[in-house]
């Protein structure tokens, strides 16, 4: 159904596993005007379906793929494909995580659109997808089906006989064990299309496992991977924000003034020392007459009691689907029902709030109005490294000195 609908439901998996490092999303389904999703504590990275140059097709919604990557853990985006002319329909992007003491692990999302109506063509496109230097992870919707994953197939079909060829020819292994990853909300029956790849010589390693259905028709699979990445924060720290909108400037100010007419330092003092002076004044003034609070890990706001009971009405419903199955369908209108709802009267009270309190920053309303209009790009994320003069730089401080040295 697209990410937007499925925000909250990431937002829950976050909050009952906040282990999670990486997350994978397939058919995203958005255009590139569309602002991208946000995940607190995660960076995204995301690769939307090309779109038609103008003739039919041309800004429908479909595809696209998202990986969102925890601000914690250093990676890079880097090539899905063995040559950029081999995108076709088979879409995949990839990302790459140092680890520790040395190497990478590569984390490939991949999705492959069925065809609908029409001959199938024979070739997926699997064979364009670059198998990355262990250990690294295939995962995503293939829409291939065969009992080497799939228990409810008795017969590859095509594009499932072409993935066992490639799994085989470059010494893979599925993960699945063959539990259906997919229901067919129409009939209640179940498949797996979703696959999950590792090298053969990491299997013993890894731990999969289908979790209860939400409200897409797709299980959420986790899988756990025995490799340790390189971290840049430890992940249980929170940012401590200014309480700017209600702080006194009055007695702020005062308070520097104090500080540095009380000032005793040696005529000798270097201009370093100034600074760190003034620095020190100002901070100290500020934990007085400004204060900070912590910022939340998750921010749900919007999510009213009514939309949370609904939502684990549905997951409840989810548990038994084959008996459940009608059930859960109107579960999951309702939930998408007071989703809207929940948002637009969030929105709403964002809005009067502008208007009423003339304290919100006129930078951040902008911010807002240019992401609404398509005209605004979410910054890099701080956990992106920086490719500098044949270097992998990861950490802030190493970006800086790059900086410094470059300019």
């Amino acid at each position: 159904d697209g990410v937007g609908t499925a925000v909250m439901d990431l937002l829950g998996f976050i909050e009952q596993d906040p282990n999670l490092d990486v997350i994978l999303v397939q058919e995203s389904k958005l255009l590139p005007s569309d602002k991208t999703p946000s995940l607190p504590g995660y960076t995204a990275v995301r690769r939307d379906r090309p779109l038609a140059p103008g003739g039919a097709g041309a800004g429908s919604r479909g595809g696209g793929l998202i990986t969102f990557v925890k601000k914690d853990i250093a990676f890079r985006p880097t090539k899905a494909y063995h040559r950029e002319d081999d995108v076709g329909r088979l879409e995949a992007q990839a990302v790459e995580i140092p680890l520790s003491p040395g190497g990478h692990f590569t984390v490939v999302n991949v999705y492959n659109p069925p065809v609908r109506g029409g001959l199938v063509d024979p070739s997926s496109g699997v064979q364009s997808l670059r198998v990355p230097v262990a250990p690294f992870i295939v995962a995503g919707d293939f829409n291939a089906h065969s009992p080497l994953w799939d228990d409810a197939s008795q017969d590859a079909d095509l594009w499932g006989e072409e993935l066992e060829t490639w799994i085989d020819d470059h010494g893979l292994a599925s993960l699945n064990d063959g539990s259906a990853t997919h229901v067919n909300r129409a009939t209640g029956s179940g498949g797996s299309p979703d696959i999950t790849l590792v090298h053969s010589s990491a299997v013993g390693g890894c731990v999969w496992q289908r979790k209860t259905l939400s409200g897409s028709d797709h299980h959420p699979l986790l899988c756990e991977v025995d490799v340790t990445p390189i971290c840049l924060a430890e992940s249980g720290q929170r940012k401590l924000k200014w309480r700017l909108d209600t702080a006194d400037w009055v007695g702020y100010t005062a308070e520097v003034e104090r500080r540095v007419s009380e000032c005793e330092l040696p005529a000798q003092a270097t201009l370093s020392a100034k600074v760190n002076f003034i620095t020190y004044a100002m901070t100290q003034a500020a934990r007085v007459h400004v204060g900070r609070y912590r910022v939340k890990r998750v921010g749900r706001s919007w999510i009213t009691p009514e939309l949370k009971l609904a939502t684990q009405r549905r997951n409840a419903l989810g548990r038994r689907i084959a008996e459940n199955r009608i059930a859960w369908l109107e579960a999951c209108r309702e939930v998408r029902r007071l989703s809207i709802v929940a948002k637009k009267e969030s929105w709403r009270s964002y809005v009067e709030r502008i208007g009423r309190d003339g304290n919100s920053s006129s930078s951040k309303v902008w911010g807002v109005i240019h992401s609404l209009s398509g005209k605004y790009s979410a910054p890099e994320g701080e956990n992106v490294m920086l490719e500098h003069r044949g270097r992998t730089l990861a950490s802030n401080a190493r970006k800086a000195d790059a900086f410094v040295q470059h300019y």
